[in-house]
């Protein structure tokens, strides 16, 4: 019997493809860093950074660049290890894999901390998340920045499902109902495939949504002087109609998605 095409898939493989997008996120670390210390950073540590396709990514941009991985997912690293960081060679020594909590992990300082994907949003207590903010100021050399993305927006409390064709599967991403009271809701990934197959839930998490402005007040009370928001903007069809940009104001949206850079 024929297996099916979701009992060969490789959930990490596809949630690159699906959620990822690690040239631009080295060019958006590229940008805000030049322009705002005026020279080209060289070191990165990925908070929550799962198989590390980030690090792998910023050591190839640039033969001086190194980096450093902090999961605590031993699985997920192991799997990097072997299928992203082994394959660049005599450059896989630049990438260091820490299997730790974020809050923990002592590292080398580094130009650049980034904790993308939302990934800071599995942290549901202010007092963990203030802990976290503080050990990524740590973290840095004396010029260096903490970058974060962000969804916000009301969009970010409903409960939908949103469907994203590939060419040979389907990224479905869910929301479910937010508890308002906690401020947290169950996130959900699967894929789906030609033959009718499916990975249901191939990755769930249970997120804290936190507003920009509760960020703001955390990383200040972890001991940034200052926060910048990075944003671009986009077409009602999803296209960009401009460089990412410093803003000092925002037009409330129903979904926005955007970059907090701290100093």
């Amino acid at each position: 019997m024929t297996s099916s095409q979701a009992a060969n898939a490789d959930r990490h493989v596809y949630y690159e493809r699906a959620v990822q997008e690690p040239d631009e996120e080295v060019q958006v670390l590229d940008l805000v860093f030049s322009k705002l210390r005026g020279r080209k950073p060289v070191s990165l540590r990925e908070d929550f950074c799962g198989t590390a396709l980030l690090c792998t990514r910023w050591v190839e941009s640039d033969p001086a660049r190194r980096a450093i991985g902090v999961d605590l997912d031993s699985d997920t690293l192991a799997w990097g290890r072997e299928h992203r960081v082994r394959p660049l060679g005599a450059r896989a020594e630049a990438v260091e894999l820490v299997c730790a909590d974020v809050r923990e992990a002592a590292t080398a300082a580094v130009d650049l901390v980034a904790a993308f994907n939302f990934s800071y949003c599995l942290i549901h207590e202010r007092s963990q998340l203030v802990e976290y903010f503080r050990a990524a100021r740590n973290a840095l050399a004396s010029d260096g920045l903490f970058v974060l993305d962000m969804h916000q927006g009301p969009r970010t409390w409903e409960e939908l499902i949103e469907e994203t064709e590939f060419d040979d599967f389907v990224y479905v991403w869910e929301q479910g109902a937010i508890d308002a009271l906690s401020g947290k809701a169950r996130r959900a990934i699967h894929f789906e495939f030609p033959d009718g197959s499916a990975l249901d839930d191939a990755f769930e998490y249970v997120f804290r949504v936190w507003t920009l402005p509760e960020l703001v007040d955390a990383l200040r009370e972890a001991g940034f002087k200052r926060t910048d928001l990075f944003y671009e903007e986009f077409d009602e069809d999803g296209y960009s109609v401009g460089e990412l940009h410093r803003v000092e104001r925002l037009k409330h949206e129903d979904s926005w998605i955007g970059y907090l850079v701290c100093e």
